[in-house]
């Protein structure tokens, strides 16, 4: 007896052990018709993979399997209607940090955040219970949320009373600078915490994922001491793994054109169909903007008469070098005809396959970059606003 006894122990110990060595994900939504998809999605860049999948019955599903360790996976529920191909357009999607542990999943099909922003929808995240990772998470995303509030309030502002006026012409300066430093300052707020929260806890995926989010995107906001810092503190916690060499090549490439760097000269072509260099037309006594733009770009077409005002009053006292990623030769003549843009002017036909758009990593336009005297970059987005606060700044 006591020998069964003893074997009965070590069996629900060894179950303990498997069952802590696996996940198990009990979803539950209101509201779903059975029938409906769902994936289990990884988050792996620049490919995520669905992992499994799985029918909602009775309006419920279940996902089991095992990870190497914690990582941030994405429920992906699918509502294209029976018969058509699958769209994302029909996904709801929640994200979360899965982990080796039972974890609950409950949400309401009808308030469900969906892969594509709607407008109209009232959105109720799901409540997932079960991942100390995802709590961890949770809670760094709480104390940020105040910051990140306001921020959501000033650009509110700033478009209600800056932006839309200025694409008719109608330039409240004063305001957009108010406004624009205020956004500097809370985006300053944010770097602080995440940093510090990445200080605090090297070990963490959620500190991992955090800075990755720091080179991460179109720009790289950071002098290349804040990135050599930022890849101290994860090579605290992550030494000798894939995951630290990935980032090290990350953040190496985000140094070329990190804050304080010189920019990077290419060949252009100018109006006149003459291939030139980029730096014989940045002036060596002046702060240079670079622009990049294209005639099919209705942000950039709508950024140009901030533009033509801001040359107009200030130009004499530094450069604007408009860079169009058109590939139409006569699309570019046309706007640039139709804009006014008496300042300098080259294009690149190859676009975001030319070597300028890969060298600064454009994935998007418009983009503008400021440099220094000495060509060094200072500041990068400088649409509206956030130029004329950079002119004030520089007394210009």
């Amino acid at each position: 007896m006591k020998n069964l006894l003893f074997l009965s122990s070590l069996l629900l110990a060894s179950c303990s052990a498997v069952a802590q060595n696996q996940y198990t994900i009990d979803g539950r939504v209101a509201n779903a018709p059975d029938g409906l998809k769902v994936y289990l999605q990884d988050t792996q860049w620049p490919d995520p993979h669905m992992v499994d999948s799985t029918v909602i019955q009775n309006g419920r599903f279940m996902f089991k399997g095992k990870l190497a360790g914690p990582d941030l996976h994405r429920i992906i529920i699918d509502k294209t209607p029976k018969g058509e191909k699958t769209s994302q357009r029909n996904w709801l999607m929640s994200s979360f940090y899965l982990e080796n542990s039972p974890i609950s999943y409950a949400g309401n099909l009808d308030s469900l955040p969906t892969f594509y922003y709607k407008r109209d929808r009232v959105v109720a995240q799901p409540r997932i219970t079960g991942s100390a990772t995802e709590n961890q998470a949770a809670a760094l995303r709480e104390s940020l949320a105040p910051l990140g509030k306001q921020l959501t309030a000033v650009n509110k502002q700033y478009t209600d009373e800056f932006h839309i006026p200025a694409m008719e012409g109608k330039f409240n300066t004063p305001v957009g600078i108010k406004l624009a430093k205020q956004e500097w300052a809370l985006n300053d707020q944010l770097r602080e915490r995440k940093m510090a929260f990445i200080k605090a806890n090297p070990k963490s995926v959620v500190a991992y994922d955090q800075a990755n989010y720091f080179l991460s995107g179109m720009f790289v906001d950071m002098t290349v001491k804040q990135i050599e810092e930022l890849q101290a503190a994860v090579a605290k916690g992550w030494a000798g793994t894939p995951r630290l060499a990935a980032f090290n090549e990350k953040a190496e490439k985000a140094k070329r054109t990190a804050i304080g760097t010189k920019y990077q000269d290419f060949t252009l072509t100018t109006p006149e169909g003459k291939a030139v260099k980029l730096s014989s037309y940045v002036p060596k006594d002046k702060y240079t903007l670079l622009e990049f733009w294209a005639s099919w770009c209705g942000p950039c077409r709508a950024e140009i008469p901030h533009l033509r005002n801001v040359y107009e009053t200030k130009g004499k006292n530094f450069q604007i070098v408009s860079i169009s990623f058109d590939e139409k030769d006569a699309d570019w003549r046309k706007a640039m005809k139709e804009e006014g843009m008496v300042w300098p002017q080259l294009v690149d036909t190859r676009g975001f396959e030319g070597d300028i758009a890969k060298a600064y990593g454009i994935l998007g336009i418009p983009f503008s970059l400021m440099l220094d005297k000495q060509g060094r970059i200072m500041r990068v987005e400088m649409r509206g606003a956030y130029l004329d606060a950079t002119l004030q700044d520089l007394k210009i």
